[in-house]
């Protein structure tokens, strides 16, 4: 999300005298926009324009509740903005919050209109509660500026999911966007029972969940991989960290059978040839890959009744080997 310009809230307590020598002293010299309307204060323009070195700047001023708002654009915008507000106090997010959570119906507006200009995006719950105010102009100011944020908020978002993608353009950043475990298992579930393509998108959201900080979420994205056949998820199986003894719900017997399922799954999905059953590691290997590759489905076996519940469709679902 390029940014077009930069909007500094300066505090309202300041006069135009005193800005327009603070930006005179930082190298901008005045346009002809102040001498534009007669302004309603006295020594009090409604807008104003400074040209600089790389920057231009630009002030619209609110007389009735002294909210002055400065406009940086131009490519040296953000080291322009940084030296305004080492010379000028601007309104910070701590203060929008504070005048937006205030009694007085002038403080208010100042606050919602700074908001606005600025994407102060932590105060958008009170925001929303604004709009039933009982003024129908602070009701109607916090409708545009929840609008506004609400945008911003996308926006950031959207930002934020791009660049994830492109720090790690195999995965799946929109799964690893969120925030609860049990959603990503169910995204991982549904992927299996709707036979999403294995060769398609869906192989990003493997590789998200098999890197996923939840081991629950790492196991189910093992063997969803397995069943799905996704060859080009192996490597990602290969370096998926296994549950620790630090996950006390899982014993030993469990860590190994992971361990376990997890080398079936590498077999499977590498397509080597199944090895002689000759001794009784080689037997529990292969047992281990009719389990995870469905074509051991006996009901009276407990690891694969385990393996079938625990792919179960997410309304089906079971809470697993707690």
């Amino acid at each position: 999300m390029a940014v077009q310009e930069r909007k500094l809230v300066v505090d309202p307590h300041l006069g135009f005298a005193e800005i327009d020598r603070a930006l005179g002293k930082l190298g901008f010299r005045t346009g002809d926009s102040a001498l534009a309307t007669p302004p309603l204060i006295p020594g009090e323009p409604e807008l104003a324009d400074w040209v600089g070195d790389g920057a231009t700047i630009h002030y619209t001023f609110n007389p009735v509740v002294r909210f002055r708002l400065l406009s940086v654009a131009g490519d040296a915008q953000l080291a322009v903005s940084a030296d305004i507000r080492a010379n000028l106090p601007c309104l910070k997010s701590d203060d929008i919050e504070t005048l937006v959570g205030s009694d007085g119906q002038r403080q208010v507006l100042l606050g919602l209109y700074a908001a606005a200009e600025t994407n102060c995006l932590s105060v958008l719950p009170k925001v929303q509660e604004l709009r039933t105010h009982t003024s129908q102009r602070v009701s109607a100011a916090a409708a545009r500026t929840a609008e506004k944020l609400g945008l911003a908020f996308v926006e950031a978002g959207a930002e934020q999911i791009a660049a994830r993608q492109r720090r790690h353009p195999g995965r799946s950043a929109l799964f690893e966007q969120l925030s609860s475990a049990e959603e990503r298992r169910e995204v991982l579930l549904w992927l299996l029972h709707d036979q999403a393509d294995p060769a398609g998108d869906a192989v990003k959201v493997l590789r998200s969940g098999l890197a996923d900080e939840n081991w629950r979420v790492r196991v189910t994205a093992m063997l969803v991989a397995a069943r799905m056949g996704c060859s080009d998820a192996w490597l990602d199986v290969r370096r998926m960290e296994l549950p620790g003894s630090s996950e006390r719900e899982l014993d030993r017997h469990w860590r190994d059978l992971l361990r376990g399922l997890r080398a079936a799954v590498l077999d499977e999905l590498s397509g080597a040839p199944v090895k002689p059953s000759s001794s009784d590691a080689a037997k529990k290997r292969n047992h281990l890959r009719r389990i995870v590759s469905a074509d051991s489905t006996d009901p009276h076996d407990p690891v694969a009744t385990w393996v079938q519940d625990w792919l179960a469709r997410p309304v089906q679902r079971k809470a697993g080997p707690a």
